[in-house]
């Protein structure tokens, strides 16, 4: 993956990670309930929220 692209990448993922977070905290849900129902742990969820790692369909 060339420069622009993984930097691309990586502002989505940032994008979409807050945009989880965002939601997330309007339903009143917290970061642990989120990760027990996805079935991650707590730390993946909040990498994933950061922008760190890819967000999954799955959460």
């Amino acid at each position: 993956m060339a420069s622009g692209e993984s930097q691309q990448a990586q502002q989505n993922w940032r994008y979409c990670g807050g945009q989880i977070k965002l939601w997330r905290e309007e339903s009143g849900v917290s970061r642990q309930r989120l990760a027990d129902e996805a079935g991650y742990d707590y730390e993946y969820v909040k990498s994933m929220e950061c922008g760190r790692r890819r967000p999954t369909l799955r959460l």
